[in-house]
């Protein structure tokens, strides 16, 4: 069993990564011209993958939210126990277990969760908030370009790569459009594809 997920956050990151013109291996085979104007590291390698991995862990942190919330997030047995029952669930205990020590481990709060989970739709890093506004203004043209390529016959492609890679076991897949066939580890369990559409 793997989880593949579909929110919109992760594409943007990697639309915005495109559009600049900026490069992270192996995220490094598009034009460097840039299209849009972002004068911020965020877009600096090591940054970008960060907040590629936090993006990433918030979705399963949502889906553990949806399993244990709010009654059972720190009863470590039932977890455990749901995990050997439900290899859906022991995924994403595996995922957020993988994650580097700076994230919250288990066993988890209310609180923590509810501070995780509680997120704008960009998932910025901490000290990247004041983006926002900017990135915002970003973000509808994203949507256009995004809407436009998953309905026509590119979508139905996309769909087919998404389905392959749902039917994969162990790790998280997650696809987004890119230039050439590539992949990045964000932790052991976690994986970034970009896939021709």
């Amino acid at each position: 069993m793997q989880l593949t997920f579909a929110l919109p956050a992760i594409d943007f990151a990697m639309w915005l990564l495109v559009k600049s013109g900026r490069h992270v291996p192996p995220f490094d085979q598009h034009d460097p011209t840039p299209q849009i104007d972002i004068d911020s590291d965020l877009l600096d390698p090591e940054n970008w993958t960060e907040w590629c991995r936090k993006i990433i862990f918030i979705e399963t942190l949502m889906s553990f939210k949806s399993v244990f919330y709010p009654y059972h997030v720190s009863n470590m047995e039932l977890i455990a126990k749901s995990a050997q029952n439900d290899a859906k669930v022991d995924l994403f205990i595996r995922i957020l277990d993988s994650y580097p020590e700076h994230y919250p481990h288990q066993p988890f709060d209310i609180e923590t969760i509810d501070d995780w989970t509680n997120f704008d739709s960009l998932n910025l890093p901490d000290g990247y908030y004041h983006l926002n506004q900017h990135l915002g203004a970003l973000w509808s043209r994203f949507e256009s370009e995004h809407r436009v390529l998953m309905q026509n016959r590119d979508g139905e492609r996309a769909w087919k790569i998404h389905h392959w890679y749902s039917s994969q076991l162990v790790y998280c897949h997650r696809v987004v459009p890119y230039v050439t066939r590539v992949k990045l580890e964000l932790t052991p369990y976690v994986f970034m594809h970009g896939e021709v559409y």
